[in-house]
């Protein structure tokens, strides 16, 4: 499935923070844009679940929370 925004040079301009699932994902990142190393975060999370799966969007907010200091 593809991700229903592309990511672009621009967004990762943008962006405070970037993250990616996978080092493979951080390694697409880099390829787009060299400079935005420093921004990204790979939660180590294997991307085998499909979209909104239940289980993901949990794990997903336990990572984030370490990073975002929330608690949802």
């Amino acid at each position: 499935m593809l991700a229903p925004k592309r990511i672009s040079k621009g967004l990762l301009d943008w962006a405070d923070m970037i993250f990616a699932m996978e080092e493979r994902h951080r390694a697409a990142v880099l390829t787009l844009n060299p400079q935005a190393g420093n921004k990204i975060i790979v939660l180590n999370v294997p991307d085998v679940y499909k979209r909104d799966e239940p289980e993901l969007i949990e794990i997903l907010k336990t990572k984030l929370a370490e990073h975002l200091g929330v608690n949802w």
